[in-house]
């Protein structure tokens, strides 16, 4: 699984540098399931996960995500990151949270990332209101 792992921060790392998504979900199963802190029900599918990754990257004008801990076992994962930028206003946020990664042979079946949504306060507009909708508001997200 580290290999995947490996594979999973540096497509990240793409999407955020370049906005460029398709490697990061060429590494999930057709059945997935993501969901964050932010989110009153999971994204299903690959497309489900197209969205969940575009909203992510459309929410902020520059990110960076930093891992401090990678704790990798037998069927999962977890990622301790910190996260670092501007919004699309230019304002300056950072927050930090945990992303557990569960696998289904070498594909990501379910993505949970968990964060203190109050974190981002400084660009609490784009983050809490547009950017993020819940997912309750976008039924093509179920």
């Amino acid at each position: 699984m580290v290999g995947v792992v490996q594979r999973f921060i540096e497509a990240l790392s793409k999407l955020e540098r370049e906005g460029e998504l398709e490697d990061l979900l060429a590494l999930f199963a057709p059945d997935c399931e993501l969901e964050n802190s932010l989110s009153s029900a999971p994204a299903v599918g690959i497309e489900g996960a197209r969205r969940f990754f575009q909203q992510y990257r459309q929410s902020f004008g520059e990110v960076c995500s930093t891992y401090r801990a990678i704790i990798a076992g037998e069927g999962q994962a977890a990622l301790e990151w910190t996260s670092v930028g501007r919004s699309r206003e230019g304002e300056p946020f950072s927050y930090r949270g945990v992303t557990v990664l569960d696998f289904a042979g070498a594909r990501i079946s379910r993505l949970a990332a968990y964060f203190d949504p109050s974190e981002l306060q400084a660009i609490a507009p784009q983050v809490h209101g547009q950017a993020h909708p819940t997912f309750e508001e976008q039924p093509e997200l179920h």
